[in-house]
C-alpha cells in the first residue's frame, strides 16, 4: 500500500486519440499486391488450399506474402493449428472487424504487414509461440489484443490512432519490445499477466497500465521504456523509499509500502501515476 505520495501534475488527461494521417510503412512492404478475399483456416491441412506455399515445418514454413485483403469482418482467421507459418508483406484494410485473428494457434508469425481501419488489428486468443514483427497498425480501436496466450512476441512495430494500442490479458511469458505507440488514447494495458518482458518501447501521449490481484501479476521485466520522452518508472514490491518523480514520464507502483514520490509533473497521458 502506498502511504504517502506527493505528485504535482500538469495536464493528466490524455489529449485524446487522433485518427492519424501518418503511416510508417513496414520495411519490406510491397509496392504492388495481389487482391484476394478473406482467408479462413481451421486445421493444418488448410494452408495450401488457402494459397500458402511451403511445407509447414520450422525450416520451411507455410508462407503467404504480397496479398491485399479488404473486408468489414476478419481478413484472416486461423484456428487450431500447430504448423509453422508466416504471413508476410501484406495489406489488410476495411472498416470494422479484425485484420488477423489467431485462435488456439502455435508457431504463427506475422511480418512486415500494414493493417488499417480495423476494429482490432491483430487478435491472439489461446496462442503459443506466435509473433508479430515490423507491423504498422493504424486507425482502429484495439491495435494488438492478446489473451490467454503463452510465449508470444510483439516487436519492432508501430501502432497509432487506437483507443488501446496493446491490450494484454491473462497471458504469460510475452515479449513486448522495440515498439512505437502514438496518437492513441491508451498505450499498453496489462491485466492479470505473468512473467512479461517489456523493453525499449516508446510511447507518446499515452502510457502503461498494469493490474492484477496479487504481486505475481507485477513480477515482470521492465527496462528501457520511454513515455513522452522520459523514462518509465516501474517499481514493484518496494518498501521505505522516496522517489524523485521529476525524471519520469510515468510511474507504475505495484504492491509497494511506505513509498513517497515527489516533484512529479505528468502531462499528455491518461494516468501519470498507476498504483495498486
Amino acid at each position: 500500500m502506498i502511504l504517502s505520495v506527493s505528485i504535482l501534475t500538469g495536464n493528466e488527461a490524455c489529449v485524446g486519440f487522433i485518427r492519424s494521417t501518418q503511416t510508417r510503412l513496414p520495411s519490406i512492404l510491397s509496392t504492388q499486391y495481389t487482391n484476394r478475399g478473406p482467408i479462413t483456416i481451421t486445421s493444418d491441412s488448410g494452408f495450401l488450399s488457402a494459397g500458402f506455399t511451403g511445407i509447414g515445418n520450422e525450416s520451411h514454413p507455410y508462407i503467404l506474402d504480397g496479398v491485399s485483403i479488404s473486408d468489414y469482418e476478419e481478413c484472416i482467421s486461423i484456428s487450431d493449428t500447430t504448423a509453422h507459418f508466416v504471413i508476410r508483406d501484406c495489406l489488410f484494410t476495411g472498416t470494422g472487424g479484425t485484420g488477423i485473428k489467431f485462435h488456439s494457434v502455435q508457431n504463427g508469425s506475422v511480418e512486415s504487414c500494414l493493417i488499417s481501419n480495423k476494429w482490432r488489428g491483430i487478435d491472439f486468443d489461446s496462442c503459443t509461440d506466435c509473433s508479430l514483427n515490423d507491423i504498422t497498425i493504424s486507425n482502429g480501436d484495439f491495435g494488438v489484443y492478446i489473451t490467454s496466450s503463452t510465449g508470444c512476441r510483439v516487436e519492432n512495430s508501430v501502432i497509432h490512432g487506437q483507443r488501446v494500442a496493446l491490450d494484454l490479458h491473462s497471458s504469460t511469458g510475452l515479449i513486448i519490445s522495440e515498439n512505437e505507440v502514438y496518437h492513441s488514447e491508451r498505450g499498453v494495458e496489462i491485466g492479470s499477466c505473468t512473467a512479461l518482458t517489456v523493453t525499449n518501447n516508446d510511447l507518446t501521449n499515452s502510457g502503461f497500465q498494469v493490474s492484477g490481484p496479487n504481486t505475481s501479476y507485477w513480477n515482470h521485466t521492465f527496462a528501457g521504456n520511454v513515455v513522452n520522452g522520459r523514462p518509465l518508472g516501474y517499481f514493484a514490491d518496494v518498501t521505505d523509499t522516496t522517489l524523485d518523480a521529476s525524471s519520469y514520464g510515468q510511474l507504475l507502483l505495484g504492491h509497494c509500502t511506505n513509498v513517497t514520490a515527489t516533484s512529479g509533473v505528468f502531462r499528455d497521458i491518461d494516468y501519470g501515476v498507476v498504483m495498486q
